[in-house]
């Protein structure tokens, strides 16, 4: 069972990092957020980096469980629940907490110049993406999909722009866009199979 305290770090830094980006909150902003000691927080994580990609790794457990069991209480096909992943960003979206995709703006703020150099945020952002590529794909090859990996870029590029539009300005036409163009890649996936 984790601490108190490193439960209180977390959620401090998640709730700061969200509502002001990862850079601009330093190590004080955090432990004053907490109400914790610089050195009870250095015992938890040694340096900032480790915070944060800490807080990635778990946003993106959390994000998993939640999304997948909102999609599997949603629908209970294979092709309702590549809908239904739609229906649950909708959901998030509606949040009055919602600031858009941590790891995207994990990503924009740690940027990669080489992949000697490239920060550990970045790959906590990658994983994160290539996750959902893989459940898209499973879900797509369960449905019938002829190219699920091809069906699984194409949603997660509409969900990710859809995503980024909403955290740029509450523009519901740009969800309800995305969802349609999601439905009609998946059915023409799926007949596509049929087809064949």
């Amino acid at each position: 069972m984790p601490s108190p305290k490193r439960t209180a770090i977390l959620d401090a830094a998640e709730d700061l990092f969200r509502t002001h980006g990862f850079g601009a909150v330093g190590i004080q902003r955090v432990l004053d957020h907490a109400g914790v000691a610089r050195r009870t927080l250095y015992l938890h994580f040694p340096s900032k980096d480790d915070l944060v990609v800490t807080v990635l790794e778990r946003m993106d457990h959390t994000w998993r469980e939640h999304t997948t069991a909102r999609v599997e209480q949603a629908a209970n096909t294979p092709r309702g629940r590549l809908t239904a992943i739609f229906a649950a960003l909708r959901d998030d979206i509606d949040r009055p907490d919602f600031y858009g995709c941590m790891f995207a703006r994990a990503a924009a703020e740690y940027g990669v110049t080489s992949a000697a150099t490239a920060h550990p945020a970045l790959a906590a952002a990658v994983a994160h993406q290539a996750w959902i590529r893989a459940w898209l794909t499973r879900l797509g090859k369960a449905a019938g999909a002829a190219q699920p990996e091809t069906l699984a870029l194409q949603l997660g590029t509409l969900f990710d722009g859809a995503m980024t539009c909403a955290q740029v300005k509450r523009h519901p036409q740009a969800l309800n866009a995305a969802i349609h163009a999601a439905e009609m890649l998946i059915d023409a996936a799926i007949d596509h199979a049929a087809q064949r």
